[in-house]
């Protein structure tokens, strides 16, 4: 099972996979009889803000009030007739249109443990700004639809042209290497270069699970997720009008402190309208899963570096749409040790008998390990050597042969692709058939990190496991 190293992520997204992200609005109410349709509810679509150039590609999600769906035949009708006067509308490739009407042709299709489920449309719209369309001119969209499976609850979106921009001014990268509970800090700051004001402005700021926030608020709302290893927030409100090209940072930067169990950790934020839906609504929605609470103390404030322009356009909500350089991710190590370590087994078999053994790994701690690739890249594994005269017949469902065209090499066994909590113990089992016997016959388990670096030349161990002898340990069988 070869493996590439992936870095430490450097995209918002891959950083804070593994939160829970609310469905939104708009789910309808779950029916109770076995033989009712699904009901299933267009998700309330978010402003779309219409740049000046360029267009604006305008999808759906459905949400479904039961566990199985299956509707092959649905029609949707989009009527786009109120978007006459501010965008050009081109619909996708399966709906026939009509004017600014289309009808599509769609199959709303899932099955889920959860209720309600998300399922994404096929159908979806590009729109551009028509010459001449003023900043600040709206129009909507209604979405009806049909289906002999389930009953389609549409609805309908809002156009604007033209919004507020917020453009990350540069922030550090990686802050090094810093002692455990000091206190490390990130100053923030950001420019509207859009073509509208924004009324008001919000900063949203991650702090992974070996951080917590130095200083509190009282115009920041802070949560958290209600689980173990979960990256808590800060969501910051500002006041006041934004102008167009005004450039602002916060008054003071946002300092985070290191806890105990801290070892590779991030900072991480996103800037925004304050009334953009879009950028806001999947942490503060319930199905989230944060809990929050109103910060104390001093007012957080936003200092003006460079003052805008005023303009006749009126403010926006919307961001435009396209631009992802309102997001940042910085890197902070802490002083700190990860003591990661392996067990042995040994049994005794007769030939052509079969044996399970079990391996452990685990996180002797102090700190967490957390692996923001998502990957596992950078989270110990088990390489396993098996005994000779054994031959692997089964395993657990993460482990494989190292390299498949090869797997004499041994097998390897992968933790958690997001890191390994201290005092985490993962156990995994490969079931060994004795071909021939062999007296004495020992094979090995080893702590392996980035598995496609050679042995002895792997430069991440030294960084925070400091004690080798339990990084091996023997498998033997008779």
């Amino acid at each position: 099972m070869k493996r590439s190293v992936i870095r430490r992520a450097t995209a918002l997204g891959a950083a804070v996979a593994a939160l829970t992200f609310g469905l939104g609005a708009g789910a309808a109410e779950a029916s109770t009889t076995a033989t009712a349709n699904p009901v299933v509810t267009l998700q309330q679509p978010y402003e779309a803000a219409l740049p000046g150039k360029g267009s604006v590609q305008v999808n759906w999600t459905w949400l479904a009030n039961a566990k199985h769906v299956d509707a092959s035949d649905v029609t949707l009708t989009i009527d786009a007739r109120g978007l006459a006067k501010v965008a050009k509308v081109v619909f996708s490739g399966n709906c026939a249109v009509h004017g600014l009407v289309a009808t599509c042709s769609e199959s709303f299709q899932g099955d889920s443990t959860t209720v309600p489920q998300s399922i994404a449309g096929a159908s979806q719209f590009v729109l551009s700004a028509l010459p001449g369309a003023k900043p600040g001119a709206t129009g909507g969209y209604k979405i009806t639809g049909h289906s002999s499976a389930a009953t389609i609850v549409g609805g309908g979106g809002q156009v604007t042209v033209g919004g507020p921009d917020f453009k990350l001014t540069s922030v550090s990268q990686d802050l090094g290497k810093q002692p455990l509970h000091s206190v490390v800090s990130e100053p923030v700051g950001f420019t509207n270069a859009g073509n509208r004001p924004a009324n008001g402005s919000r900063v949203l700021f991650f702090a992974s699970s070996g951080l917590t926030f130095a200083t509190h608020y009282a115009n920041c709302r802070y949560g958290h997720p209600g689980r173990a290893g979960g990256a808590s927030v800060a969501l910051c409100s500002f006041n006041g009008t934004l102008r167009v090209g005004e450039q602002v940072a916060t008054a003071q930067p946002m300092r985070l402190r290191f806890t105990s169990r801290a070892l590779f950790e991030q900072m991480q934020g996103v800037v925004g309208p304050r009334g953009d839906s879009a950028t806001w609504d999947w942490i503060t929605t319930p199905g989230s899963g944060y809990v929050w609470t109103q910060g104390k103390g001093a007012v957080l404030g936003l200092k003006v570096v460079k003052p805008g322009r005023a303009t006749s356009a009126p403010a926006g909500t919307a961001q435009l749409a396209n631009t992802y350089d309102h997001s940042f991710i910085t890197g902070v190590t802490a002083r700190n040790t990860a003591d990661f370590g392996t067990t042995g087994f040994s049994a005794k078999a007769a030939r052509g008998g079969r044996v399970t053994v079990k391996l452990t790994l685990t996180n002797h701690g102090p700190a967490d390990l957390a692996d923001y690739s998502g990957g596992g890249e950078a989270t110990p594994g088990l390489m396993i050597t098996p005994p000779p005269g054994t031959t692997v017949v089964g395993t657990s469902a993460s482990c494989a042969p190292y390299d498949s065209a090869k797997p004499q090499q041994g097998y390897y066994c992968g933790g958690s692709a997001y890191g390994q909590q201290s005092g985490t113990r993962l156990t995994f089992t490969l079931t060994l058939r004795v071909d021939t016997y062999v007296a004495g016959a020992t094979g090995t388990v080893r702590v392996r990190y980035w598995p496609n670096v050679p042995n002895g030349q792997n430069p991440y161990r030294v960084w925070y496991d400091p004690d080798p002898r339990n990084d091996t340990a023997a498998i033997r069988i008779n």
